[in-house]
């Protein structure tokens, strides 16, 4: 059974974790994990373990978010990119024509557009250290299409169908991600830790990530959950030992609200009967005084409030309101009727009430003092007035029998009568005789206590009787409607007491065992009644306990044992004696045989590592105090190319900055690696180092390994733009320069034709550039690289191209000093401003030229004559 590869045993493990740990792992395999990437899988834990409801979407790793590694004797090659938009600063004509066979050097100074096409490969090829690609942040209007791209691939060396690359949410096309990339960034995956050199290959070390990754999400789950107690340190009243509610507090973390609303029902019965139990049993005997005294005291309260309720609830307030109303009516007849009959005697207000009042007590007087036995009014011959005792003349009979005949009329009789009915009614409710007692105070705190309800609405009601009666007195309106009458609840009560008291006196003579099943129920009714008080406390720490348990369960699933195991299993199965031994390979190629490294396995809890030990080194420090940055670089990139080794495949490769600038030691090395690397598979190098450049082109050019240098700047229309130049103007050699100084004449004639203001520029360009040919000259003719800069190494065996005669350095000399009088000094106002005409500078190259092929023909005559005296001589 064929070997899986490591990718497709990271994926099969990954299908069985639960959705929050497979969005973790895609997380970790395809991008620098981020601390809001931490965040996200953070919810998405607690919302598989119902902590918190998320917005958010799972997004599980699968097999089109890992690089793919042909499992048979491939050969990917990428022969262009292009079509590039909207990434970075990149201009529209960036683009790159890579050579399908060997070696190909990109060479772009700091800020020219290298990052730009790195990211793109990266991203494009499924890299672990992919960088978010933004569109120009510089432009007037930021671009709101992806990032996009196309790729032209070699299968071998049959030409394949474009594939167009966009950075939207989808995976790149799995061929793309044949493209092994190493940068910087890669190192540092490949190389940190704890006084250690880490090589885990083949992104194995995301089991180590996974676990670190749970045991940081297992920190912040704790610090919740340790919030959450301390919310629990409230102490809540006491609650009587042995009952249910205690133990229903006990068991508080397994409740739910449900059971809670249960154990938590109270009513006012169960208030009453908690009271009765305390009092009876502290004294059974007074106990049962007590509540019979208060039953009694409830009673006569209750006797008096219906007693009022009857005399003044609607029914006789009613009767009421119609007498009052009947007595006035009859009374206002009676007085109209009065003063039509005496309208004409000289006083008013005959008949009218204060008239009666005289009018009564003049009939007293005249019937029991002036005139007993005599029948009133006496109106006899010389009789006197009894009011003023003058004698009546004719007039004044006349009109005390007309008043006394009114007085004894019918409609006067009727309004008198109506008025003694409402007298008597009114008497009847009078303070006097109808008393409304208030409760004692004894019977009041009692019932405060047992039914504060039924005092509230006794007291309610005795108000209304008060105010009704007050209103009915006097002659205000009666009307409001009386509250509900309380009786049926007194009546209740008062058996209650009674039954009460009749329990307190039969425990007063009971046994033991019947005071202790009260004394239990007495504790049951306490305990329950603690929790009704304190439901809302007991339900936010319900809340609470349901919370620190779903933190619980989520805490368990940050287990890193299974990730560990796991991590184990596939390191033993992927990391070989053949992986060791390509590692020692490399370290041989690379130059970095002092330091000595071992791999070898070593698994720890939540930590798993096939770790570059440093022999013999006992500080305890990082990689980065330990290795310099060659050194560090130089490490990853070995581990990088061992693995490569482990796949039949030989699909392209791309490096960024092979070598660290301060990095002299190990250039040569490195490019030297490379190029060799480059005969098997193609090689694509991003650098910005020109000594490296030029070892790589020198160990190329010895091996005959295909190699092609591009150059890549800052255009008019962006940055990643070629140079046309292709190669560097420092990495050209002199046919290279000769070729760039012939068409920039051709350039300059044509400015100088159009008048153009550039042609000044462009003209010191030009000698600027012959100068340094001509000192690039002394280099490679002259001394024909016996020495050379940016190359460490003195070529003794070129010793026998050099020449230096007279002749040659005469011309030097000639062809220096002529071109420096237009550049690389200030001119002097005596030669005037004139500029060189093109075919003055036709000339100065002509003498160059002259010069390199005389140069040639001599190092090709003394090569020739030396060769032929270092031939071993005939004994």
């Amino acid at each position: 059974m064929a070997t899986l590869q490591p990718s497709e045993e990271i994926l099969a493990w990954a299908k069985g974790q639960p959705g929050w740990r497979q969005d973790a792992l895609r997380r970790l395999l395809t991008k620098p994990f981020a601390k809001a990437d931490e965040d996200e899988c953070l919810e998405l834990l607690k919302a598989a373990h119902n902590v918190v409801t998320s917005a958010l979407v799972l997004d599980p790793l699968d097999k089109k978010h890992l690089p793919v590694r042909s499992s048979s004797a491939t050969n990917l090659r990428l022969a262009a990119l292009d079509a590039i938009t909207n990434v970075n600063r990149l201009s529209k004509d960036a683009a790159l024509s890579l050579s399908p066979d060997g070696l190909t050097l990109i060479y772009g100074d700091n800020g020219s557009g290298k990052s730009g096409f790195i990211r793109i490969l990266k991203k494009a090829g499924r890299a672990r250290d992919n960088e978010s690609i933004l569109p120009d942040v510089y432009s007037a209007g930021i671009a709101k299409s992806p990032a996009s791209a196309r790729f032209t691939l070699h299968e071998g060396t049959t030409a394949q169908p474009p594939v167009q690359w966009l950075d939207d949410s989808k995976p790149s096309a799995d061929v793309l991600s044949r493209l092994a990339i190493f940068d910087s960034k890669c190192a540092s995956i490949h190389v940190d830790g704890e006084n250690r050199l880490e090589i885990i290959p083949h992104n194995l070390d995301c089991f180590e990530k996974l676990a670190q990754l749970c045991d940081k999400l297992r920190v912040r789950l704790k610090e919740e959950s340790d919030a959450l107690d301390k919310q629990l340190l409230g102490v809540l009243p006491p609650i009587p030992a042995g009952t249910a509610s205690e133990k229903f507090v006990a068991e508080l973390g397994k409740k739910k609200e449900a059971d809670l609303a249960t154990a938590t029902v109270w009513a006012d019965a169960d208030l009453k009967r908690l009271i009765d139990l305390a009092g009876m049993l502290k004294d059974p005997m007074a106990e049962a005084q007590r509540l019979e005294r208060i039953a009694v005291a409830l009673e006569a309260y209750a006797n008096g409030i219906a007693k009022a309720s009857t005399a003044l609830a609607d029914p006789k307030a009613v009767e009421i309101l119609a007498l009052k109303k009947s007595a006035q009516d009859l009374r206002a007849q009676s007085t109209a009727s009065a003063s039509a009959a005496f309208a004409k005697d000289p006083l008013k207000g005959v008949g009218e009430g204060p008239w009666r009042v005289m009018f009564d007590a003049a009939k007293s007087y005249s019937e029991q003092n002036a005139f007993p036995g005599e029948t009133f009014p006496v109106v006899k011959p010389d009789a006197q007035c009894v009011l003023c005792q003058q004698t009546l003349d004719a007039d004044a009979q006349d009109r005390f029998a007309r008043f006394a005949n009114f007085v004894t009329g019918a409609m006067n009789a009727k309004a008198a009568a109506a008025e003694v009915a409402r007298d008597a009614a009114l008497l009847a409710i009078r303070p006097v005789t109808l008393p409304i007692t208030e409760l004692t105070a004894e019977a009041r705190d009692n019932l405060t206590a047992r039914v504060k309800q039924l005092v509230d609405d006794s007291a309610t009601y005795r108000d209304a009787l008060l105010k009704r009666r007050h209103a009915l007195l006097n002659d205000e309106d009666a009307s409001a409607a009386l509250p509900v009458n309380p009786d049926a609840q007194f009546r209740a009560e008062i058996v209650s007491l009674t039954a009460a008291a009749k329990d307190a006196k039969a425990l007063a003579s009971a046994d033991t065992g019947a005071a202790d099943a009260l004394r239990k129920e007495h504790a049951e009714l306490s305990g329950r009644k603690t929790l009704h008080e304190n439901q809302v406390e007991l339900k936010r720490r319900i809340g609470i306990h349901q919370q620190i348990a779903k933190l619980q369960t989520a805490l368990k699933a940050c287990a890193t044992k299974d990730i560990s195991d796991q991590g184990s299993k596939l390191l033993k199965t992927h990391v070989t004696e053949a992986l060791s031994a390509a590692l020692i390979d490399e370290q041989k190629k690379l130059g970095i045989t002092s330091i000595p490294i071992n791999l070898s396995d070593r698994t720890s809890k939540a930590v798993i590592k096939h770790s570059i030990k440093l022999n013999g080194a006992t500080l305890a420090a990082d990689t980065s105090a330990v290795l310099s940055e060659g050194e560090h670089r130089a490490v990853a990139l070995a581990a990088f190319m061992a693995e490569l080794k482990m796949y039949p495949g030989k699909d392209a490769i791309v490096i960024d900055d092979p070598v660290s600038s301060l990095d002299h030691v190990r250039r040569e090395k490195v490019a030297e690696r490379l190029v060799a690397e480059a005969k098997d598979r193609q090689v694509i190098v991003f650098t910005h180092d020109l000594v490296f450049l030029s070892e790589a082109r020198y160990h190329a050019m010895k091996s005959g390994t295909p190699i092609r240098v591009l150059g890549i700047r800052r255009g008019p229309n962006g940055f990643g733009s070629l140079d046309p130049d292709g190669e560097p103007w420092l990495a050209k050699h002199l046919p290279g320069r000769r070729q760039w100084l012939t068409e920039q004449i051709a350039r300059l004639k044509k400015m100088h034709a159009d008048a153009s203001p550039d042609y000044e520029v462009q003209l010191r360009f030009f000698y600027d550039r012959l100068r340094e040919t001509w000192e690039k000259f002394i280099e490679e003719r002259l001394f024909a690289q016996v020495i050379s800069r940016f190359q460490p190494q003195v070529q003794t065996l070129r010793l026998n191209a050099a020449v230096i005669d007279d002749d040659l350095v005469s011309q030097v000399y000639y062809g220096m000093s002529e071109v420096s009088s237009y550049t690389g000094h200030d001119r002097p106002m005596g030669k005037g401003g004139a500029l060189a005409e093109p075919t003055e500078c036709e000339k100065h190259l002509a003498a160059f030229i002259a010069s390199l092929d005389e140069a040639d023909l001599k190092s090709k005559a003394a090569i020739k004559l030396r060769d032929s005296k270092m031939k071993p001589v005939k004994v």
